[in-house]
């Protein structure tokens, strides 16, 4: 292979998975019983350092050479979907060593400043797909009931439950091009709509206290 030299390599704690990152920050990671091919996105824009799986073997810490004090190089992602869920330290800490308890999955890093992380609260509690061309998002109502667009651009209402799962209430028949939307100051009512023309708008009033 050609491609980028492989500079750390991890196993997920359960033998099911192996992650490698690459020179220009690249992550791979491959179903070990078969290669299929899991995850394939850049992390960084300089080498990876060091990886580790948290021992729920959910998350994927990585560590980035210090090269650059504009750049947060311990960052914290999920292993099955590749989003960033935390960026640790800040940008002007140059870590050197990082390692994570096989047990508690508490994380230390070493450098000019060595801390220590639990990193029990890094997941998040709800995850939605959503658009990555429209990216907004916001509380309709209450704190449990969530406006958004979905990956295709289509807007939606979902009701958050307590243990994480969300139920849709609501969902446009069609999808929009270059959508918008905006909330009310009290949060009762919603307006969505789209920057193209002709465009479809929905007024959304929230019944509920």
């Amino acid at each position: 292979d050609s491609g980028p030299y492989v500079h750390a390599l991890a196993v997920s704690h359960d033998g099911e998975f192996a992650v490698y990152g690459d020179e220009q920050g690249g992550i791979r990671c491959a179903r070990l019983k078969d290669g299929q091919l899991i995850l394939d996105f850049r992390a960084a824009g300089c080498a990876i350092r060091q990886m580790h799986f948290t021992p729920d073997n959910r998350r994927l810490v990585t560590l980035t050479y210090p090269d650059n004090r504009t750049y947060n190089h311990v960052r914290v992602w999920d292993a099955r979907s590749g989003y960033l869920l935390q960026a640790l330290l800040g940008a002007e800490a140059l870590p050197t060593h990082s390692s994570i308890h096989p047990v508690s999955g508490e994380l230390v890093v070493v450098g000019d400043q060595t801390k220590s992380f639990d990193l029990a609260q890094v997941e998040p509690q709800w995850s939605l797909p959503s658009s990555v061309n429209a990216p907004w998002v916001g509380f309709w109502g209450g704190d449990d009931a969530l406006l958004y667009f979905d990956p295709r651009g289509v807007p939606c209402v979902s009701q958050l439950a307590a243990s994480g799962g969300e139920t849709i209430l609501w969902r446009a028949g069609s999808q929009s091009h270059r959508p918008v939307a905006s909330l009310s100051a009290d949060r009762r009512f919603a307006l969505v709509g789209s920057l193209a023309v002709p465009s479809e708008c929905f007024l959304l009033q929230h019944d509920g206290p």
